[in-house]
């Protein structure tokens, strides 16, 4: 969970809720990019003519499948620094990467553009629904001390148009309701490559895609920015 040290010295550089977030998953944003692309080419190998012909769920639940797969090498590797794969496959490809030094979790799902923000509810099902619903993080914007070993929940959020990608992360705080926009206090799209965030825009529409810019696939775009919805 992250928290907040009252006096964290003078020595200590101040850094936001986005700050420390960044500061420990962007290493591994450019892997994903690699990781997910691959994923999504065997998905197409072993299940695209399914996926075309109206089975849609599909293509999530099996680029999970392989994106797991990729994982667990490159964990075996210690490709992933204390980052470790999670989730039961038996529960519809359920898939999380954990940090237990932070406490940071991060639950990989798939954007759903019919639903407002494009955030997925999180269903009838308890455990999601558990997963969902938490304390809103500290304000955002605000200096924050460090990370500690209590659980920050997170949805990592992928989505493929075309030949753009996008990654983001999500902190929801409630399950929502089918048909509007899931409550949360905290939305990061992640770059290709990483850089520093850019201070949040409030302007212009609610759409994600205002505000995240795509990343091209064949030409990765830098960019980092925090974005409250």
């Amino acid at each position: 969970m992250l928290s907040q040290r009252n006096d964290p010295g003078p020595d200590s550089q101040q850094r936001t809720v986005a700050d420390l977030i960044l500061e420990h998953v962007s290493p591994f944003v450019p892997m994903l990019y690699t990781d997910m692309s691959q994923a999504i080419a065997d998905t197409e190998a072993r299940v695209g003519d399914l996926i075309r012909q109206g089975d849609i769920y599909l293509e999530s639940l099996t680029a999970r499948a392989q994106l797991r797969a990729i994982l667990r090498g490159r964990q075996a590797q210690g490709e992933l620094g204390e980052w470790q794969t999670a989730g039961n496959p038996h529960r519809m490809g359920e898939l999380y990467l954990r940090e237990p030094s932070t406490g940071l979790e991060l639950r990989f799902l798939k954007e759903q553009r019919a639903t407002a923000g494009g955030i997925p509810v999180a269903g009838y099902n308890r455990a999601r629904r558990e997963y969902w619903t938490q304390p809103a993080l500290p304000g955002f914007g605000s200096t924050m001390g460090g990370l500690t070993s209590d659980s920050t929940r997170l949805l990592l959020l992928w989505n493929v148009a075309g030949d753009t990608m996008t990654f983001r992360l999500v902190h929801p705080l409630a399950p929502g309701h089918y048909g509007e926009s899931v409550p949360n206090d905290m939305s990061l799209g992640l770059a290709a490559t990483p850089v520093d965030w850019t201070e949040p825009d409030f302007g212009g529409d609610d759409e994600p895609e205002d505000f995240l810019p795509p990343v091209r696939l064949d030409e990765p775009t830098s960019f980092l920015k925090a974005i409250r919805p």
